[in-house]
């Protein structure tokens, strides 16, 4: 493509990303009365238990908001279940869709594993358009239909896809929660959970390629080992991130938070130090990836509104503060 860009990701300015943030948590009463729970500075904010899916704390976790990169988990989903790892991601055209690229253009090609780490690691909006393109046989919208199937088949009420990367778009949307079960459905598929605990992959090529993640959990959050970071405009800074801790695992989601990865670590302390849930039976799927068809991976409650309604667990009442994250 022309003046082709580096292969070697630009990610420099994503060190703005981080704002240092301080100090004590707010408190706020739940909608149902039942005592006072925790919030962080975010916009929206939730964590999940991974095995059976139910909401351990959240604050307008079902809020429509723009999702940002948090889009890419649909993506990848979508990708792995559409097409093999094997195929070839060939763009037909150069995409216009700063400021996070890989580089990928006219002339390219890369398998659709490897390009997976481009999507998820770097971040790449051209990633994620040349993924969709190619799996969705040359046609995005396509794409994108398969996108928002796969979230109604998932019982999620609160998300609408327009495009495959994220960028922010009228109408665009999705809710904390339901990117926390969407986070859920891709820690099951071994593919997609290897590459999201990854920090670094290098495909020698040629031409080669160097992906790095933009997770900031990774290697500085005890038994952190995915998910995804997201920020645009309107978004803000948006992270999904997940931990393993005594064989449990949660899955916590900031959406538009300036100390996105503080509140996400901040989220993950006081579920791992909710005695009440440590002490629930281990289920076999949690702390592990496993197969299972998306499609059933919906919140294992009487429904998937049930818990729109009430927090299965509560987090005990302390500071929000994360003591083991230092990033």
């Amino acid at each position: 493509m022309g003046t082709r860009i580096s292969r070697w990701i630009l990610l420099g300015w994503i060190s703005l990303w981080l704002v240092a943030a301080s100090g004590e948590v707010a408190w706020a009463a739940p909608v149902d009365q039942q005592g006072p729970v925790p919030r962080t500075g975010a916009r929206a904010a939730v964590v999940i238990d991974d095995s059976t899916g139910a909401v351990l704390y959240g604050d307008r976790a079902f809020d429509e908001l723009p999702p940002a990169s948090l889009t890419k988990m649909v993506t990848a989903l979508v990708a792995l279940e559409r097409g093999t790892l094997d195929q070839r991601v060939e763009p037909q055209g150069d995409y216009d869709v700063e400021p996070i690229l890989i580089g990928i253009g006219v002339g390219d090609s890369l398998r659709l594993e490897d390009a997976l780490y481009g999507l998820l690691l770097n971040s790449g909006n051209d990633a994620g358009l040349a993924i969709a393109e190619s799996v969705g046989q040359g046609s995005i919208p396509r794409f994108v239909g398969w996108m928002n199937q796969l979230v109604r088949r998932l019982g999620l009420s609160h998300t609408r896809f327009l495009n495959p990367h994220g960028l922010d778009q009228s109408g665009h949307v999705s809710s904390a929660y339901d990117m926390a079960i969407i986070g859920r459905a891709l820690m099951r598929q071994p593919t997609l959970a290897r590459i999201v605990g990854e920090r670094r992959r290098l495909i020698e090529g040629p031409p080669r390629w160097l992906f790095q993640t933009t997770n900031l959990l990774l290697g500085s959050y005890p038994g952190a080992d995915g998910i995804k970071t997201g920020y645009d405009t309107l978004a803000g800074r948006c992270l999904v991130g997940t931990a393993v801790r005594d064989g449990r695992r949660a899955i916590a989601v900031v959406m538009n938070s300036d100390r996105y990865v503080r509140d996400t670590a901040a989220l993950l302390d006081a579920a791992f130090d909710d005695p009440s849930w440590m002490r629930q039976p281990e289920s076999s799927a949690s702390a592990r990836s496993v197969h299972v068809p998306v499609g059933v991976l919906r919140a294992d409650l009487e429904g998937v509104g049930g818990a729109e309604k009430r927090s299965v667990y509560r987090v005990r009442r302390g500071d929000l503060s994360p003591r083991e994250f230092r990033g």
